[in-house]
C-alpha cells in the first residue's frame, strides 16, 4: 500500500493509543505492564453478494484512507465461543434517563484515548494536516491521557533545554505541550497528564505540571503522580523496576506528598488524580492520604493477564481466549474488582476513573485482540447496569481497539504496524 500521507513515514515512530469507553471494565489483581502485542495480518474477508453487504459509513472509509492498515470489522472469531447446553433467561437492558439513574449521566469526555507520555514529542499532535485530527474528531470531545510505563522510565522533561540522560528515549518540552494544546483546542478535548515519579524529582515534575497548566488551561483536568506505582518493583518484571523490594504503598504516599507540595507551590489549584494502580491496597492508601486538590481516584485493569510461559504467577482462567473473556468467572471477577474500587472511591467522595483496561495486556496471544474485543463487546451487554458517574473517565487499552488505535508507518510499498 502506498502511503497517502508523508507524515506517517517517520521511521522509529511508536505511537500507541488506548481507546476510552464508557462501560464497566474487567479486573484481575496482577501486573499489566507487558510490551504491546505484535498485530496480526488481517484474515481474508469472505466474498459476499454485493446486495447483502452492509453499506460502509463515509467516515469509516475516510479513516481507512487516512490510516493504512486500518481494518474493517472482523467477520468471525478465529476461536469458537464455549457452547451453552441450556440457554439462559432473556435479559432486557435499557439506559434510564438521568433523573431515574440518581443523576448519573454520560458526558462527552467519557470517551477518549490514552497515550504513552513519550508520544507528547510526536509532531503529529500539530492539528493541521495530522492524521490524528480526524480520528480524535470522530470521538466527539474526547479525553486524552498521557502516561503509561514510559513516563517513569523513558520520558525526559525539560523547560531549559537540558541534555537528556541516557535512560531517556524521548525529550518533552514546553513546545510539545503548546502543540498538544492546539490539538486539544481543535478537537475540543480535555487532558490528564502523568508526571515522572520513577526518577524522584519533584521540582522537575512540578515544572512540567505548571507548563501543562499554562498551555492547556481548563482543558487540563488532572495531574497524576506516577503511572502504576505498585508496579515499580515486581520480581516477575525486573526490567520495569523503578524501586527496590522495600517499595510499599506507604513509601508511595510519602513521596506523593512531596510531589504534591512541589506541584501546588507552582500551581496552587491544580487537580490531582491517582494512583492509577491495579492493586486494591495501593488505591486505598492513596484515597486515605487525602492529598490536597484530589479530584478523582484512578484504577487500571486488564483481566486476561496470564500466559502459559509467564514468569511468576499464572492462571489458566486469565489466558487471552474467547472462552475466558466470556466466562462467568471473569464476569464475577469484574464485578468484584471494579466494585471494590468504586466502594473505596465513593467512601472518600471521589469519582472512579478507570484509565486503562482492555481484554489483555500481554504479548501472549492464543486469540487475536480483534476477536477478544468483539467477544467482550457482546458480553458487556449483559453487564451494563447504568451510566458511569459524572466526572469519571472509563478507558480501554490497545487490545480492545487494536485495529483503530494502532497507527502505522509505510515502508516501501507495504504498511507495517508500529510496535511499542
Amino acid at each position: 500500500m502506498t502511503n497517502p500521507r508523508p507524515r506517517l513515514a517517520r521511521p522509529g515512530l511508536r505511537l500507541l493509543a488506548h481507546l476510552t469507553l464508557g462501560a464497566l471494565a474487567l479486573g484481575s489483581l496482577t501486573a499489566c505492564s507487558g510490551s504491546a502485542p505484535t498485530p496480526e495480518a488481517p484474515s481474508p474477508t469472505p466474498t459476499r453478494d454485493a446486495s447483502s453487504r452492509p453499506a460502509t459509513p463515509d467516515h469509516a472509509a475516510e479513516l481507512r484512507a487516512l490510516v493504512p492498515g486500518l481494518l474493517p470489522r472482523a467477520e468471525s472469531f478465529p476461536q469458537q465461543a464455549p457452547k451453552v447446553s441450556t440457554p439462559g433467561p432473556r435479559v432486557d437492558i435499557s439506559v434510564p434517563a438521568a433523573e431515574q439513574a440518581g443523576g448519573h449521566v454520560w458526558q462527552e469526555s467519557n470517551v477518549g484515548l490514552s497515550f504513552e507520555a513519550t508520544e507528547l514529542a510526536d509532531q503529529r499532535w500539530e492539528p493541521d494536516g495530522s492524521t490524528l485530527t480526524p480520528l480524535l474528531l470522530a470521538l466527539d470531545k474526547p479525553s486524552l491521557r498521557f502516561g503509561g510505563n514510559s513516563v517513569d522510565r523513558r520520558m525526559w522533561w525539560t523547560s531549559r533545554q537540558k541534555k537528556a540522560p541516557d535512560w531517556a528515549s524521548a525529550t518533552v518540552t514546553p513546545d510539545d505541550l503548546a502543540r498538544l494544546a492546539r490539538m486539544a483546542e481543535r478537537v475540543d478535548a480535555t487532558v490528564t497528564l502523568v508526571v515522572d515519579l520513577g526518577h524522584f524529582d519533584p521540582d522537575r515534575a512540578a515544572d512540567m505540571a505548571a507548563h501543562a497548566h499554562r498551555a492547556l488551561g481548563s482543558r487540563l483536568k488532572a495531574v497524576s503522580i506516577g503511572n502504576e506505582p505498585n508496579g515499580f518493583f515486581m520480581a516477575s518484571q525486573a526490567r520495569l523496576s523503578a524501586r527496590d523490594s522495600s517499595w510499599s504503598p506507604e513509601h508511595f504516599v510519602a513521596q506523593a506528598r512531596v510531589y504534591e507540595k512541589a506541584i501546588h507551590a507552582r500551581t496552587p489549584n491544580l487537580p490531582l488524580a491517582g494512583p492509577g494502580t491495579f492493586d486494591a491496597k495501593w488505591w486505598r492508601a492513596f484515597a486515605q492520604a487525602k492529598l490536597p486538590q484530589t479530584t478523582a481516584m484512578s484504577q487500571h485493569w486488564y483481566p486476561l493477564w496470564s500466559c502459559p510461559n509467564r514468569k511468576g504467577a499464572t492462571d489458566p482462567r486469565a489466558v487471552p481466549t474467547v472462552q475466558n473473556i466470556t466466562s462467568p468467572w471473569l464476569h464475577q471477577k469484574a464485578a468484584t474488582m471494579v466494585g471494590m474500587a468504586q466502594e473505596t472511591a465513593a467512601s472518600h467522595n471521589l469519582p472512579l476513573w478507570l484509565e486503562e483496561t482492555g481484554p489483555t495486556c500481554t504479548n501472549c496471544r492464543p486469540c487475536t485482540p480483534r476477536a477478544l474485543a468483539s467477544a467482550r463487546r457482546c458480553s458487556w451487554r449483559s453487564e451494563a447496569q447504568a451510566p458511569s458517574p459524572v466526572g469519571s473517565a472509563w478507558s480501554c487499552s490497545r487490545s480492545i481497539c487494536a485495529t483503530n488505535s494502532r497507527l502505522v508507518r509505510c515502508q516501501s510499498s507495504s504498511a507495517s504496524p508500529v510496535r511499542q
